[in-house]
């Protein structure tokens, strides 16, 4: 499982969805295991989206991408992304 993930948010939109921790503290947080928290980030199409993912995971990558590397980690990051999508109404 990624650490990403895609919901749908309305019939046109996307809604970014990380799975962390909770914040500890926060004074409203009920509970402190990890779930799906959204990122307020909205994409209107699939393509944004995994652009969004692919830049955000790479500049948390540590160390150097040749073309083959950076062309195999979106590769995966879109296969995270596409094993993840949730299609609801």
């Amino acid at each position: 499982m990624g650490r990403h993930r895609l919901a749908r948010y309305d019939k046109r939109n996307w809604q970014l969805e990380e799975f962390r921790s909770a914040d500890a503290n926060n004074g409203r947080t009920r509970s402190t295991e990890p779930k799906w928290f959204g990122r307020d980030c909205y994409f209107q199409s699939l393509a944004q989206a995994l652009r969004w993912v692919y830049e955000h995971e790479v500049l948390d990558d540590p160390g150097e991408y040749d073309l083959a590397g950076a062309i195999g980690r979106a590769e995966q990051i879109a296969d995270e992304l596409a094993a993840s999508v949730e299609v609801g109404e």
